[in-house]
């Protein structure tokens, strides 16, 4: 708790100073205190706003910027940079200033306001502005000289959106799903910062191998190097632009079809033309811009960030448990793929995906040839969703399994990993998958995939591809397209989410994940911290 002790303006500067409430009535700050801090000084704190927006809050040792960045008319986003001092800068305490600021931002969701210039008094400059801070911290103590004391690993920055829906339980606000804005922010935020797909091992078998591929506006593509490591890069010359390959194939060398610049399969320039005659010009220093991969069970997965947690921290568990309920997987190969154009936004069909309250009314085959939907369940693994089920009664299944195969044979199992691919085990050990990738705030393009033993051809594989097709692709695009339709409604608002404590099939509980990962990643901009 604090208390307004004075406060004022100096030209475009305003501000006020406080003290917090002594620990022992009950209201303590609740902040770690900074040992370097003179007693008198622990309880003091300061606010600062400096027109037109920006605002610092000073803590006993903690450092907070605040600024408000206009976006449109209507709207307007907050950055908040958090900064902890000195020996108070410990991993835990960083932890906590995350929570406690983003609870209170989210809390608040106060309305900006321009502040009014004031009449007088001289401009703000440095040395005024280091004796505002002296004010706060005294003659000597370590806030003054804050730019030796913070300590830069803590800054981080949240970018506020207000959502009058952003709480648990009820589903994103409509324009979630259509506002181009927010289309262009989830690809940054989300899939240049997540791992995507990029295809299956099996097609990279031999040094030169590659597959170009797409995410978003991005060109990128694998390939096995001379030296047998798969490796990814973006797809572009350094030169000046042109795209490197397309679709798939064998590349001894990459030559760029524009100037003929020739590169190594691990990405290392060997020749560009007349390129001796340019004084510097140095072919040691220039390579294709390379990018992150992870192999999981033969399957290709890049990431963009080259600071995002291995896919082991993103998918805790997930490889192990897919790896047991299907103990072949490494056998596994593809033998069909195909395009499904769906006219909505990708999170409409991922959230279609993600639940199974629908199943029993628009998935007749689904429901009752594949699966048990009485036993079915989806539990919340880091950023994965677990869906399980035992198969459907023997008289019921639409195709004949060996369910003495392994001891899973008689089970349904599928791992989504956010946000954007899943692996998905029918009944027999029959392994398929799905890939969304957005084409637009309301296109979407998915990706089925079946496999088997060693791409040998299957007729029940074949049949069920077929089956799938006709009946649960059907529907499901028949039901996220009237979803995209009434989003576009003015008698819709984000309506309540049925989540059942227990789980099971009449739960969204799923949806929710996903619309809680969705506000975190809009909403939660690790920044590189400005300077000060």
């Amino acid at each position: 708790m604090k208390k307004r002790s004075a406060g004022g303006h100096e030209g475009g500067c305003f501000f006020n100073e406080y003290r917090f409430l002594a620990p022992e009535a009950g209201r303590g700050t609740g902040l770690p205190h900074y040992p370097g801090l003179a007693d008198d000084k622990r309880d003091r704190g300061a606010w600062f706003l400096l027109f037109p927006n920006l605002g610092i809050e000073i803590w006993p040792d903690q450092f907070t910027l605040f600024r408000v960045i206009p976006e449109a008319p209507d709207k307007t986003r907050e950055e908040i940079h958090v900064y902890l001092m000195g020996e108070a800068a410990t991993e835990p305490a960083y932890a906590d200033a995350r929570r406690s600021v983003r609870d209170v931002a989210g809390a608040q969701r106060r309305r900006h306001r321009p502040a009014r210039r004031s009449a007088g008094g001289p401009p703000l400059t440095g040395l005024r502005w280091r004796a505002l801070l002296a004010r706060v911290g005294g003659a000597g103590a370590p806030l003054r000289p804050a730019r030796r004391t913070i300590d830069p690993r803590g800054a981080w920055a949240m970018t506020q959106t207000p959502d009058a829906t952003a709480t648990p339980g009820r589903a994103l606000d409509p324009r979630y799903y259509r506002d181009p804005e927010i289309h262009v922010r989830e690809m940054e935020r989300i899939f240049f910062r997540t791992w995507q797909y990029a295809c299956h091992e099996t097609a990279l078998a031999k040094p030169g191998d590659y597959v170009a591929f797409r995410i978003a506006d991005q060109g990128l593509f694998a390939i096995r190097s001379d030296d047998g490591n798969l490796r990814a890069f973006y797809n572009v010359c350094r030169h000046r632009a042109h795209e490197l390959l397309t679709g798939s194939g064998n590349a001894p060398v990459i030559c760029c079809p524009y100037h003929a610049w020739t590169y190594a399969t691990d990405g290392r320039l060997r020749h560009a033309r007349n390129a001796g005659k340019v004084v510097g010009f140095d072919i040691a220093q220039i390579c294709i811009a390379e990018v992150r991969l992870e192999l999981f069970h033969g399957f290709v997965f890049v990431n963009l960030d080259a600071d995002a947690a291995p896919m082991a921290a993103w998918y805790p568990g997930a490889a192990e448990a897919l790896g047991a309920f299907l103990p072949d997987i490494g056998r596994m190969k593809p033998v069909s793929e195909i395009a499904i154009e769906e006219p909505c936004n990708w999170k409409v069909t991922v959230e279609n995906y993600s639940e199974c309250y629908h199943c029993a009314i628009a998935h007749p085959t689904f429901a009752r040839g594949v699966i048990d939907p009485k036993v079915y369940k989806v539990e919340v693994e880091g950023h994965c969703l677990h869906h399980s089920a035992r198969a459907a009664r023997a008289d019921d299944m639409a195709y004949d399994i060996d369910d003495g195969a392994n001891p899973h044979a008689a089970d349904y199992g599928s791992w989504f990993l956010w946000p954007s691919f899943s692996f998905q085990v029918y009944p027999g050990g029959v392994l398929n998958s799905y890939l969304w990738r957005p084409t637009g705030p309301t296109g979407t393009t998915v990706w089925r995939g079946w496999y088997t033993l060693d791409g040998a051809p299957s007729e029940i594989v074949e049949a069920l591809a077929e089956q799938d097709l006709a009946t649960t692709v059907a529907e499901d695009v028949a039901l996220v397209s009237s979803v995209q339709r009434g989003l576009a409604s003015r008698g819709y608002t984000a309506g309540p989410l049925v989540i059942d404590p227990a789980g099971g099939v009449d739960s969204e509980h799923a949806v929710d994940a996903i619309a809680g990962w969705v506000r975190q990643a809009l909403t939660d901009e690790r920044t590189r911290p400005p300077r000060l």
